[in-house]
């Protein structure tokens, strides 16, 4: 994303985005201050907050003759958006500002409900018994995956328990998946 900001028809701040770079330029004066994150940084509520570090450049100047000052008041105990504030200034005393944005938000937390199941027996040979231990209603897919990830058998079961083949698979080490769209869990079976 590219902005050019202007009033009165003066061009005060071109403003470059990408998904890594956030570069504030002011082309009168030569100046550019490049923050490398994105435009917006989210933290965790109650998480330590460090600003980013900026670089400041010139087309007129040695970049070690650019000061750049952070004025930042980013509390990360209270939920809200703030800014930090970098001001580059070069020895002519020409100055640009860049404003970082820094949104403290609560991340929400995902919880995986496990649906308990047993294999029995397991080790198998010929073929091992799948029971779900709690009294689901509905349908379930059961999905049994090899070592390198690939399915190697899938089905659908209504009732608590149902059977799974095992004869046909080479010797190996396999992983039984069971989900019932809410509830989901997976163990490891071992076919002799």
């Amino acid at each position: 994303m590219k902005v050019l900001i202007t009033i009165f028809g003066l061009l005060l701040l071109n403003f470059v985005s990408s998904a890594q770079n956030h570069i504030c330029t002011a082309e009168e004066n030569g100046l550019s201050v490049e923050l490398r994150t994105d435009d917006t940084i989210y933290v965790q509520i109650n998480t330590t907050y460090v600003p980013v570090a900026a670089i400041a450049r010139s087309t007129k100047f040695d970049s070690t003759q650019i000061s750049i000052t952070l004025t930042t008041s980013v509390d990360a105990s209270v939920l809200g958006c703030y800014q930090n504030t970098y001001l580059a200034t070069d020895p002519n005393g020409d100055n640009l500002t860049c404003i970082r944005v820094v949104c403290i938000r609560e991340i929400a937390k995902v919880t995986t409900l496990n649906l308990d199941f047993r294999l029995f027996p397991n080790p198998a040979t010929s073929k091992t018994l799948l029971t779900v231990n709690q009294n689901l209603q509905g349908s379930k897919k059961l999905t049994l995956v090899d070592i390198l990830g690939n399915t190697v058998y899938s089905q659908e079961f209504i009732k608590n328990e149902t059977t799974i083949q095992t004869s046909h698979l080479p010797r190996g080490i396999y992983f039984v998946n069971v989900s019932n769209g809410i509830r989901r869990n997976t163990q490891r079976l071992i076919v002799n």
